[in-house]
């Protein structure tokens, strides 16, 4: 056997055992022939996208989230129906979903109008989630905690007369179990839009209406959604909007050393203006690197076109020019704001999930896309983005799919996506995955296995 024979065969049985191993896009489900005709297969290397119905409501489905444990390779999604904040679990078999038994569907809180804005995360310490999300009924940020038998409810801030105090939330937990918590806090009566950061902290002064937590103002007049990410070495990241232009706060650990938040200047802000679109961006999703220190953020939003932002320190050709802007794809008008979810994949490179939506005369067109970089695929060349450096795939699905959409990865490197499909008769909320033939390599390691 030759070098190159052994090589190949080492990485079949590696990738084997990946094929075996937990998580949802692990087992895809038999589908029916109605799901199968006409399935976009995608780059090589990738087999049909799958899509699975979750829920089904007469109602408003919207407000999707979703996560999985790199763990366990659980999964996760917290979503907004008719008032209510629910939660989603794939469980193989034997679930109470109305349109899977393949998923645990219940509900998390049911008192008043509850569940806007979820944003779910998986808490490392303990391979559990938690969701942060709105209650409208008491104009305040909450956060429910699963606790293996029970959920935890708390309210973080707000209770407050005249204010209106997290909507736009985004969730995440770092190694420690500590949550991190970015949200919009509106005070009615001056009228004043503020972006906000919540963490539990001890020893906590801030204006949080629970007080082992710590809120903190990060900038001003702000409005839109908000995407807050933190990596391995607890660096925290925040894409945001003011006035329709994308802002990104970055946290200095060392007071007065940034240039925005109030008080401690705590915060460093830095404007991300798209060389093509400087006023029109409608929302953003931001991830950072796991292992890439402070700076390695990214950014995808959507500005007219679908562009995607990342830091690389000097000759970028953003606004600031730290910030390489790139224009990935026209995605036309989309009918919701939040629309596009960006996540990163093991080798470091992002993974864009996005919607788009077109209205004519006669028709309504809307398709649910993923955008990767063609060296992701082991591609030389895709189907967008500069130089088509980009692949670019609709994933297959009828109706008007793409809505409130989250993109996560699970443990293998694979990407699922959680969504919102509107008809006639309501709303689903569903899932699409894409089972690989190979895995995410290293690409030295592609330079051994592919011709």
């Amino acid at each position: 056997m030759n070098n190159r024979t052994f090589v190949e065969a080492i990485l079949c049985l590696v990738l084997l055992s990946l094929a075996v191993g937990p998580g949802l896009a692990l087992e895809p489900p038999p589908r029916a022939p109605s799901e199968t005709a006409g399935a976009n297969t995608g780059p090589s290397g990738y087999g049909p996208w799958t899509v699975e119905t979750l829920d089904s409501s007469l109602g408003q489905i919207s407000h999707v989230s979703m996560a999985i444990s790199a763990h366990s390779g659980d999964a996760y999604v917290s979503y907004y129906e008719n008032g209510d904040l629910k939660m989603a679990k794939y469980v193989g078999s034997g679930g109470n979903c109305g349109a899977s038994d393949r998923w645990w569907c219940e509900t998390v809180v049911s008192a008043g109008d509850v569940g806007q804005y979820s944003s779910i995360a998986i808490n490392p310490a303990i391979d559990m989630p938690a969701i942060a999300y709105y209650d409208a009924t008491n104009q305040a940020l909450k956060l429910a905690q699963w606790l293996g038998s029970s959920w935890l409810i708390k309210s973080i801030d707000g209770d407050e007369p005249n204010t209106s105090v997290g909507t736009h939330t985004s969730l995440k937990i770092d190694a420690s179990g500590v949550p991190h918590i970015a949200y919009h806090a509106e005070k009615r009566d001056l009228q004043s839009n503020r972006l906000f950061y919540a963490t539990l902290y001890s020893g906590a002064t801030s204006r949080c209406t629970n007080g082992d937590f710590q809120c903190v103002p990060i900038d001003t007049a702000y409005d839109g959604y908000t995407s807050l990410d933190l990596n391995d070495q607890g660096n925290i990241g925040i894409a945001y909007q003011i006035n329709n232009r994308l802002k990104y706060a970055r946290f200095v650990p060392s007071p007065n050393k940034g240039n925005c938040g109030l008080g401690m200047k705590a915060w460093s802000c830095t404007y991300i203006q798209y060389p093509t679109a400087p006023d029109a961006c409608a929302t953003s999703y931001a991830a950072l690197d796991h292992d890439a220190g402070p700076h390695g953020a990214h950014i995808a939003s959507y500005c007219g076109f679908l562009h995607y932002a990342r830091f690389v320190g000097s000759g970028g050709n953003c606004a600031s020019p730290q910030w390489q802007c790139d224009e990935i794809v026209d995605m036309g008008s989309v009918a919701h704001t939040r629309d596009v979810s960006l996540v990163m994949d093991y080798g470091g490179l992002p993974i864009i999930a996005y919607h788009t939506y077109k209205q004519g005369i006669e028709i309504t067109l809307s398709t649910l896309n993923v955008a990767r970089p063609a060296a992701a695929l082991g591609l030389e060349s895709g189907s967008c983005g500069p130089g088509d450096s980009w692949q670019c795939d609709r994933i297959p699905d009828t109706g008007h799919p793409g809505d409130y959409l989250s993109i996560a990865l699970n443990p293998s490197g694979l990407a699922t996506v959680a969504y919102v499909n509107y008809h006639k008769f309501g709303s689903s909320l569903r899932v699409a995955y894409q089972p690989p033939f190979k895995a995410y390599l290293p690409q030295a390691w592609r330079l051994f296995v592919e011709p």
